[in-house]
C-alpha cells in the first residue's frame, strides 16, 4: 500500500509541475512579445519648416492682389486613426496674415506620401522622405487661390 501511495503522490507532484511550467511559459512569452510597430511611428515628429505662402485674391485686374509671405515654423505630425495622421502648423499666425493654415488629416500610404481634402477644398498632397516633409496644401473659391508649400526637416534632425 505504501508503494501505491507514493506512486499516486509523484502523478499528483508531477501533473502540478507541468501546468506549473505551462502557465510559466505562457506569461513569459506573452511579456515578451512586442507591441506590433505602426509604420506612421516613423513620421510622427515635429518640423521644423519653410512656409511659402502665395495668395491672389481678386476677380477684375483693378482688385487684383498677388503676395508671397515666406516664413519658418514648426509642423506637428500625429497618429489619428486608421492611416490617419493629423498634420498642424504649430503658433498659428494672427492677422493680417491669411488664415488658411494647415490643420488636417491626411491618409498615408507606407511609401510616405498622402492625400488629403478628399480632393475637395482645400486639397494637401505632400509626402515624407526619411527626415523630411514636403506639403502642398491649395485653396481656391471665385476670386481667391491660396496655395502653401513646406519643406521641413525633423527637429531632432536639426539639433544634432
Amino acid at each position: 500500500m505504501n508503494t501505491q501511495f507514493k506512486f499516486k503522490n509523484w502523478k499528483i507532484k508531477f501533473t502540478l509541475f507541468m501546468a506549473i511550467i505551462v502557465v510559466v511559459i505562457a506569461f513569459v512569452s506573452s511579456c515578451t512579445k512586442e507591441k506590433e510597430k505602426d509604420y506612421r511611428d516613423k513620421w510622427v515628429e515635429s518640423y521644423y519648416c519653410e512656409k511659402v505662402h502665395n495668395y491672389v485674391f481678386g476677380i477684375d485686374s483693378a482688385s487684383y492682389v498677388n503676395d508671397t509671405i515666406i516664413t519658418q515654423l514648426i509642423i506637428d505630425v500625429t497618429i489619428v486613426r486608421d492611416s490617419l495622421l493629423h498634420i498642424t502648423e504649430r503658433d498659428l499666425p494672427t492677422p493680417p496674415y491669411p488664415t488658411s493654415i494647415v490643420s488636417h488629416d491626411v491618409k498615408v500610404k507606407n511609401d510616405g506620401s498622402f492625400i488629403g481634402g478628399n480632393g475637395n477644398h482645400p486639397y494637401i498632397t505632400g509626402n515624407f522622405y526619411r527626415d523630411s516633409l514636403f506639403l502642398h496644401y491649395r485653396f481656391t473659391s471665385p476670386g481667391r487661390r491660396t496655395t502653401v508649400q513646406y519643406t521641413g526637416i525633423k527637429l531632432k534632425s536639426v539639433k544634432q
